[in-house]
This record gives C-alpha cells, sequence and structure tokens, in this order.
C-alpha cells in the first residue's frame, strides 16, 4: 500500500530468532561448567534480536496507522487484524521485560504478573497439591450442590479465591432458595468474616475452621450433627468429577465467553443427568413391587 518493501527479510528474521531461542533450550538441557553464564549470554542476544524486531514492527505499525494514503485501502477486516497486532506487540514488550528481570536480574515473578496462555489471557496456575497432577492451567470453577444431588449455583474466579467468592455465592443462591437450612464447605472457604455473615442467615453452618481450634470451636466442630453434615459434604466431589464428563473437561473456545457458556451448559448437562438417574431408580423401585391381590 505504501509502495515500499519492510519484511522482504520476515522468514530470516523468524528463522534467525528461533535459532537463539532453541539455543537456549539446549544450554539450559546441558551440564557443562559455565552454564548459567552462556546462557545468560544466549538470553541477552534474544532480547537484543527481539528488540530490534519489535522496533521494526512498531514502526511499520505506525506508518500504516498514520499514512492518509494508506487509511483509504484499509478494510474492517485490516483493522481487527492490526488490533491483533498491537495486542501481541504489548504482550512481546511484557515477555522481554519478564525475561530480563526474571533470568538477568534474578527476581522472582510473583504470580499476578504473569500471563500463562496469550490465547486465553484468563488462565491461571492452580496448584491441586495432590500426587501426581501438582499443578493445572485453567479457572478455578465453585459450585454449590443440593442434598439431591443437583447444581443449584456456580461461581467462575477468573480472579479471586474461594474466600472470596462464598458470600456473594451463597446470597445469589439464597434469593432463589431462602428456605436452605444448612451449608457445608471444606477449609478452604474458611475466614471469620465469612463465618460470621453466613451464621446469620443460615441455622447451620459446617465450615471447619482452619488452624488452631479453641474449646468452644472444638465443641462445635465434635457435635453430631456437625459432623454429619461434614461427611455429606464429600459427594460434591463427585459432582465436580461428573461436570468434566459433561464437557467441561476442555473448553474448546478461546474467550472468557466461551468458557462461562461451557460452564453452564455442563451444569445443565449434569443436573439432566442427575434427574434421568433418579426417575430410572423410581422406576426401578416401581417394577420391583409385588401386585396387590385380593384377598377371598
Amino acid at each position: 500500500m505504501l509502495n515500499q518493501s519492510y519484511w522482504r527479510q520476515s522468514k530470516h528474521h523468524i528463522r534467525n530468532l528461533k535459532s537463539v531461542y532453541r539455543s537456549i533450550q539446549s544450554a539450559k538441557r546441558s551440564s557443562k561448567s559455565g552454564g548459567e553464564e552462556k546462557i545468560k549470554s544466549l538470553h541477552k542476544d534474544y532480547i537484543h534480536k527481539s528488540n530490534s524486531l519489535l522496533k521494526k514492527i512498531s514502526s511499520t505499525f505506525h506508518k500504516l496507522t498514520t499514512s492518509e494514503t494508506t487509511a483509504a485501502f484499509l478494510k474492517p477486516s485490516h483493522l481487527v487484524l492490526m488490533n491483533i497486532i498491537e495486542k501481541y506487540m504489548g504482550y512481546a514488550k511484557l515477555f522481554i521485560d519478564l525475561i530480563e528481570r526474571r533470568v538477568l536480574k534474578g527476581e522472582i515473578i510473583p504470580h499476578s504478573e504473569k500471563i500463562f496462555s496469550i490465547f486465553e489471557d484468563y488462565t491461571r496456575w492452580i496448584s491441586k497439591g495432590k500426587a501426581g497432577v501438582m499443578v493445572e492451567f485453567g479457572v478455578p470453577v465453585t459450585i454449590l450442590k443440593d442434598q439431591y444431588g443437583y447444581i443449584l449455583e456456580s461461581q467462575i474466579m477468573f480472579s479471586g479465591s474461594d474466600v472470596d467468592v462464598l458470600q456473594p455465592l451463597v446470597e445469589r443462591t439464597l434469593e432463589q432458595y431462602p428456605h436452605i437450612s444448612s451449608l457445608s464447605s471444606d477449609k478452604g472457604f474458611w475466614s471469620p468474616r465469612n463465618y460470621e455473615a453466613l451464621k446469620s442467615k443460615i441455622k447451620m453452618v459446617v465450615m471447619p475452621k482452619k488452624g488452631y481450634l479453641n474449646k468452644s470451636e472444638k465443641e462445635r466442630e465434635s457435635s453430631p450433627e456437625f459432623k454429619k453434615l461434614r461427611r455429606h459434604h464429600s459427594s460434591v466431589e463427585s459432582s465436580i468429577n461428573g461436570l468434566n464428563h459433561s464437557g467441561l473437561d476442555k473448553c474448546l473456545d478461546r474467550s472468557s465467553l466461551g468458557f462461562e457458556k461451557y460452564v453452564n451448559l455442563s451444569i445443565l448437562a449434569r443436573n439432566i443427568f442427575t434427574l434421568g438417574k433418579q426417575l430410572r431408580e423410581q422406576e426401578a423401585k416401581r417394577l420391583q413391587r409385588k401386585p396387590y391381590t385380593k384377598a377371598a
């Protein structure tokens, strides 16, 4: 459009950058002495080449967006692509900064500053703490289930933790089902604020406390009703596992809105499955009954 060629050697630039990246990977696997200094040197080269390429991209992008001659040829589809390019330029600047801080300066990067996916930037690092599956990448989902196995409400945690979402989750559920008399959760949801807030709304709150228990707390958690409801809490794990079999094991839609749709459709499918299972059990019991015979 500008009658000039800026990216005649684009393939060469990409191959050159990939070559340095592969050299870094090989150096990390090597056990030879002086490996750390070599890794830092390669990272400096990688950063230098990345900055040079990014500068060239920025220059071309500026000419495309500011030239009056170019503006006449731009279509809506071109503008969409340019927005995508601008987004990835921002990612490049961020990752260059993270490499400099982590590798060259030895900083520990907090999770809040990391991006685990450039396609789904809402992806989170989930520490499972289980044997074989220590870490997962995804988005945590909290569900609230009734005693019959139906999922009443859910909360997708694009940010925050279990402690942060419990109160709004329960409040939304109480708006639809105001006669809930008990609530059971695990220790991950415990906080004094959560317990006091929910205790004023629900008769029996089964929420094991983290850490040290005083005398009154030990009595509360040792009561027969507390133990009974806490044992029932384990059944929620079957519903969570059931969601994975109802379409939530992998989200194929690259957007937060698509993820929300997957979650809601999986919950709907799970509830329909639960209803069908209960109807089959009722029908099986009906067929097992002996026919009534009238005495002579």
